[in-house]
């Protein structure tokens, strides 16, 4: 089983590898862990990132990891 504090960091992970820099959460408004994200039932997830807003020093995100059966993680939040 994957601990929700791997699920947020793959968020952080993932999102640094898109923009090419390095970014960390600031402020989480909102997160839910709705269903047990075992890796090994689950070979491959979606991962549905959105970067709602940017402002200077602020990005202000929201993500989805879910598979064709299940939501796993909702993420809502302020990156920098």
């Amino acid at each position: 089983v994957v601990p929700g504090v791997c699920q947020t960091q793959m968020l952080t992970e993932t999102l640094s590898s898109l923009l090419n820099r390095p970014v960390q959460i600031k402020l989480a408004h909102h997160i839910k862990f709705l269903a047990l994200l075992n890796p090994e039932k689950e070979k491959v997830i979606d991962m549905e990132i959105k970067i709602d807003k940017e402002e200077p020093g602020s990005m202000f995100v929201s993500a989805l990891y879910s598979s064709p059966a299940e939501m796993f993680f909702r993420f809502k939040g302020e990156l920098c």
